[in-house]
């Protein structure tokens, strides 16, 4: 499931936590942004990333935060461990993309996505 947040309290929440976080900032009028939409909801529903938490932010309803954020172009896409920025793409990233920028800022033994690895063979 990918929890949309829109508030400055929302986002320091959700990033102190100690694992890995992915926020995708994103605006309903942003082409690719409706595009990697799909690849997001994607991994959060594969069980093999659920100890990884996926965000989406609205620049248009959660101005404040994307300002505060500095976000200035979409889509941007960042991982954030303990509060801290790790990883940031700006642009559309496909699956294979968005695999190594998740599997590059998870704990190593974390990583262990078969089911794609099945799709992937089967396609």
């Amino acid at each position: 499931m990918v929890k949309e947040i829109k508030t400055i309290e929302e986002f320091k929440d959700i990033t102190s936590s100690q694992g890995l976080v992915i926020i995708d900032y994103w605006a309903s009028w942003c082409m690719p942004c409706k595009m990697f939409a799909k690849v997001l909801e994607k991994f959060a529903e594969n069980e093999d990333y659920s100890d990884v938490t996926f965000v989406k932010v609205n620049v248009e309803e959660a101005e404040d935060l994307a300002g505060s954020e500095g976000v200035r172009s979409l889509p941007t896409i960042r991982a954030y461990k303990a509060g801290s920025k790790v990883a940031e793409q700006i642009g559309l990233m496909d699956k294979e993309a968005f695999k190594t920028f998740i599997e590059s800022n998870r704990p190593a033994h974390a990583a262990n996505d078969s089911s794609f690895e099945d799709e992937k063979k089967a396609a």
